[in-house]
């Protein structure tokens, strides 16, 4: 029996159910791992995890073609076919909104385009806690920040209302009530264009040069504190820059770096 398969070859491929269960998926499996000691058991929680991944990339032809494929893919090359997903995640396409209670909460632009450097800092510091901590109640307030009320007098490059600490907080309640792997799903997106903006600000992101693999975890820096560094620390400067679009903010401080990379050296 031949099987013309069709299978998501990028994170960007994904619908939005199979976004949403394989972040639940690989959130579960890094619960379960990420304390064993033990490597078979390590390796073993991981097959499994690449076996649910494919099973779910593989839904899309219908549970009889998922059937057999899946029967005639080796344990072996499981990982092989879900590779894209572990080799780096570049998900930048968010779910358009999401209904809670009857409301809808919309979501923000592809690559966070219309997102404010403020707005952006504040979401990634929390992103970092919730990563650090898995407090849920820091990934539903991530949700709130990103997914807001329609505004009432949307601009053209954005129907949310505008950016609120106060907002996003007050919010923040109503995303307790969605499912976990909706969360999930948001802060998935959210790595993923946080992903592509510092691929393509190497000056202010640039890689580390070792070579060496060490068991220490670079030092996380505060988007924030790249806003005090930008404005020299003066407050009277702080609310404009925060309005600024996130490529804006970046693309000044990446022409300002090159500038400075290009300046002789006495």
């Amino acid at each position: 029996m031949r099987l013309n398969i069709k299978l998501a070859t990028s994170w960007n491929d994904l619908s939005r159910k199979q976004l949403e269960n394989i972040s639940l998926h690989i959130h579960h499996n890094y619960l379960q791992v990420k304390d064993l000691e033990d490597g078979s058991k390590h390796l073993e929680a991981n097959t499994k995890l690449y076996y649910r991944i494919v099973k779910e990339l593989l839904k899309v032809n219908g549970p009889l073609k998922t059937y057999y494929a899946i029967k005639r893919i080796p344990i072996r090359e499981y990982a092989n076919y879900c590779k894209f997903i572990f080799n780096s995640n570049n998900r930048t396409k968010f779910i358009p909104y999401y209904i809670i209670s009857g409301k809808r909460y919309y979501a923000p632009h592809f690559r966070l385009k219309n997102c404010t450097i403020g707005e952006f800092a504040f979401a990634d510091s929390v992103y970092y806690q919730w990563k650090e901590t898995n407090n849920e109640v820091l990934l539903s307030l991530l949700c709130s920040i990103l997914y807001r009320p329609k505004s009432e007098i949307p601009t053209d490059i954005d129907v949310r209302k505008p950016f609120s600490k106060i907002l996003a907080e007050k919010n923040a309640d109503q995303w307790q009530k969605v499912s976990l792997k909706k969360r999930l799903a948001i802060a998935t997106i959210f790595e993923g264009c946080r992903n592509y903006i510092v691929s393509i600000y190497p000056n202010i992101f640039p890689k580390s040069k070792s070579k060496v693999k060490t068991n220490f975890k670079p030092k996380y820096v505060p988007f924030g504190e790249l806003i005090s560094a930008k404005i020299e620390f003066d407050p009277s400067k702080l609310e404009k820059v925060q309005n600024l679009l996130v490529n804006e903010f970046f693309s000044i401080y990446e022409r300002e770096l090159i500038e400075i990379k290009k300046r002789p050296r006495k």
